[in-house]
């Protein structure tokens, strides 16, 4: 018989709408042991193959060589833009810390859906920044057509620039200045914009 744990974990592999959306709770994954542990890792392989970003993201509580192999591989199998391959390239980022990751979630700002662009550009903020990175979110910050990612692109830049060191903060001063972003019409926004660039050293 499986134990609570494991059958909690089948519960959420098989779940749909919102309780699929809030993926697995990877302290269940953790305390799963010995043949369970290893079952729960291979279906978790499995729903990732098929572009389950919440599999994706529970790989990373099971980094092994396999799991790094595997994950890699299914990588330049998904289609890119997609939320699947940005959230497959963060976690072998988190992993690895391998640069070509980061260089591989940046294929994911091409993704017109305006949610899954600002998942790949908070995703950005908790990697190295490479100079590649600050220019795409200097671009996403002027350029984007949605608020939500100029807002996303601005505290990644000022995040970089050590402005907003703990991504979870809200500084006042800043906090303000992100709001100045979400304006719908983009002639609204350039105040803020122009202080950002000018914070982050444009």
């Amino acid at each position: 018989m499986h134990s609570r744990a494991y059958q909690q974990f089948l519960k959420e592999a098989e779940a749909e709408g919102r309780e699929k959306a809030d993926g697995f709770d990877k302290n269940v994954l953790l305390s799963l042991t010995g043949e369970e542990r290893a079952s729960a890792s291979k279906l978790l392989l499995k729903l990732a193959r098929q572009g389950d970003d919440t599999a994706i993201d529970a790989l990373e509580v099971y980094d092994s060589d396999e799991v790094r192999s595997s994950l890699a591989s299914i990588l330049t199998e998904l289609p890119c833009p997609s939320r699947a391959h940005s959230e497959a390239a963060f976690v072998l980022w988190k992993i690895t810390g391998d640069p070509d990751y980061e260089e591989a979630l940046l294929k994911d700002l091409a993704e017109p859906y305006g949610v899954f662009r600002f998942v790949t550009i908070n995703h950005l903020a908790e990697t190295a920044g490479s100079e590649a990175t600050i220019k795409s979110l200097k671009r996403v910050l002027q350029h984007d057509p949605e608020k939500l990612c100029c807002g996303a692109a601005a505290r990644a830049l000022l995040h970089f620039a050590g402005h907003w060191p703990d991504l979870n903060s809200r500084p006042a001063g800043l906090h303000e200045i992100i709001r100045g972003l979400w304006h719908d019409d983009r002639q609204k926004r350039e105040p803020a914009v122009a202080k950002v660039l000018e914070l982050v050293g444009e």
